[in-house]
């Protein structure tokens, strides 16, 4: 049946150039998506997967998060998070205590708030260190609960949010490091920060 599908999504790309640039990207290499990564930069790719048995075989209810970072060098590292729920929960209290701070704006919410932080930083951030090495871009596709994450506002192991030590960008997927046609647009400068909107004006 798998050959089936792959002979007839083959005859469509044949047809349709828009079937065909899919057909592509679903077929990306390691090397490819390396070589489409700046100097200095990394890909952190989450991935949320069910735990499995393997003494019956079976899949398990629970789940996990894993990462794997791809260097501009090629080199590919698996980082297992742990658990999803307990990664979960704490980023569920950490969402809280921000929102939270960000009401109140005292000393003992925004506190709090950095405590949930650190601790989030600990699990989510913390085992990529060693593997991301020297690179200060990062590119992040996240998976589950984990797209609700300020990546920005995590600390890393010198204390510092990432905002501070590190560029981070965002992809659905890795493949689209090089799906798109042609070069990417370079912006004019490194930083671009847009915020306090006002949706409501009127004129």
């Amino acid at each position: 049946l798998q050959q089936r599908i792959e002979e007839a999504e083959k005859r469509l790309a044949g047809e349709s150039a828009l079937a065909a640039k899919e057909l592509k990207s679903r077929t990306i290499t390691v090397e490819a998506a390396a070589k489409a990564l700046p100097k200095n930069s990394a890909l952190v790719e989450f991935v949320k997967i069910p735990d499995y048995d393997f003494a019956k075989g079976t899949f398990l209810p629970s789940h996990r998060y894993l990462a794997f970072v791809l260097t501009a060098a090629g080199d590919v590292t698996r980082v297992d998070l742990g658990e999803a729920g307990v990664l979960e929960a704490k980023a569920r209290q950490a969402l809280e205590d921000i929102q939270v701070s960000q009401k109140r704006l005292d000393r003992l919410s925004l506190a709090r708030s950095r405590s949930s932080l650190e601790s989030l930083s600990a699990v989510v951030w913390g085992p990529l260190e060693k593997p991301l090495g020297r690179a200060d871009k990062v590119v992040v596709s996240p998976d589950g609960f984990l797209n609700l994450i300020p990546f920005m506002a995590l600390i890393d192991g010198q204390g510092r949010p990432l905002v501070e030590s590190h560029q981070l960008a965002y992809v659905a997927s890795g493949r689209e490091l090089v799906g798109a046609e042609g070069a990417a647009p370079k912006p004019a400068s490194d930083l671009l920060l847009v915020a306090n909107p006002a949706f409501d004006k009127k004129g």
